[in-house]
């Protein structure tokens, strides 16, 4: 702002030093100059700034003294003190929704997962304030296997914003020392520690090699050679997996059935797919 002189002369001007704090002292306003000299003609600037010491409401009365003049020059002031406030939520393993902390560690496990298989969470970050914000996600070390969207926007006051984390690997990878950020524009700060693993599974045959040896010709009537390989499952969950009879004649089946033969499922058509039950075994016969 300016303060402005009309007169021919110059003027001096001062303001009283008790106008600038609110009652009680609680907060102060600062003035640049405090005093000074405005040629005649001509307007002086004025630089205003207020640090909040707490969230309300402040004013002040300020006093503006003009020297030969009895009349002072009156100024009232307004401010309101706020901060910007932002909570987040995330979605746990077992599906609730857990608000997280600015102000110590958090942790995403992301779990273990198969290659190609995406791990997902959702994240909501919401505007308990009372004006908009802005945020931004980050995320570092994560050897761009972890993606969250979006990755930055706007809330409007009483809103929220759902984000979604996704973890995806091609082959075997540990997230080691990766971190999620949420950083809100003059607001707190979330920073998330993600952990989780890619892992192939850990399914064994019992023989890599499987040789018919010499077979006669086949005639209608006739049995097939058939040679068993068992397939056993040391991982700690089930497996989903898909026999494949690559460079093969159609007359090459494949079929599988439990160790037990409480089940047998039969396959004609290829690929073969089953699941496989954590610390089972199959067998796997091709005739």
């Amino acid at each position: 702002m300016h303060i402005e002189n009309e007169e021919d002369s110059a003027l001096q001007y001062s303001f009283d030093a008790d106008s600038i704090y609110t009652e009680g002292r609680s907060a102060m306003l600062g003035i640049m100059p405090i005093t000074g000299v405005i040629p005649s003609k001509s307007r002086a600037p004025l630089d205003m700034f207020f640090t909040a010491p707490s969230e309300r409401d402040f004013n002040f009365n300020l006093v503006c003294r003009i020297k030969h003049r009895i009349e002072p020059l009156y100024l009232n002031v307004k401010a309101e003190g706020f901060s910007v406030k932002a909570d987040l939520i995330c979605e746990s393993l077992n599906g609730q929704m857990v608000k997280l902390t600015a102000n110590g560690r958090n942790e995403i496990n992301l779990r273990q997962v198969e290659p190609n298989e995406q791990a997902v969470r959702s994240l909501q970050v919401i505007n308990s304030g009372k004006y908009p914000i802005s945020f931004t996600w980050t995320v570092t070390n994560d050897s761009g296997l972890v993606k969250i969207t979006p990755e930055s926007g706007d809330i409007k006051a009483g809103q929220k914003s759902a984000a979604t984390l996704t973890f995806v690997s091609s082959k075997k990878h540990e997230l080691k020392n990766c971190l999620l950020t949420l950083s809100v524009l003059r607001g707190p700060t979330y920073q998330i520690a993600l952990v989780g693993k890619c892992v192939p599974p850990s399914l064994m045959f019992s023989r890599k090699t499987v040789n018919f040896g010499t077979v006669f010709v086949n005639r209608p009537g006739m049995k097939g050679v058939t040679e068993t390989v068992e397939i056993t499952n040391n991982d700690s969950k089930p497996v989903r997996f898909v026999t494949h009879t690559a460079n093969s004649k159609t007359f090459l089946k494949t079929s599988l059935k439990t160790f037990n033969n409480t089940a047998v499922r039969a396959f004609k058509n290829f690929p073969s797919v089953a699941t496989l039950l954590k610390n089972s075994v199959k067998s796997f016969t091709v005739s």
